[in-house]
């Protein structure tokens, strides 16, 4: 995550975060970023040039069917 933020800003890319820290509930919409070792694991443009993202502790699983669940997801169905 931490790689991104110096691109997204060079990008001119304003970010909302949501991120769930271990243990906690699942925050609100942010501007502040969340901690350095998260990772982006989802994103979906508000308005032009403000992008929210999802991020997590823990990389994305490299479990074939979780990929494919999320592409399905991301087409639509």
């Amino acid at each position: 995550m931490s790689a991104a933020l110096p691109q997204l800003q060079a990008d001119g890319i304003t970010a909302r975060w949501r991120f769930n820290p271990p243990n906690a509930p699942v925050t609100p919409d942010i501007t502040t970023p969340p901690p350095g070792d998260y990772y982006i694991v989802g994103g979906q443009p508000l308005s032009p040039g403000v992008i929210w993202f999802q991020t997590q502790p823990q990389p994305l699983s490299a479990n074939p069917g979780a990929q494919e669940a999320a592409q399905q997801y991301d087409e639509g169905c």
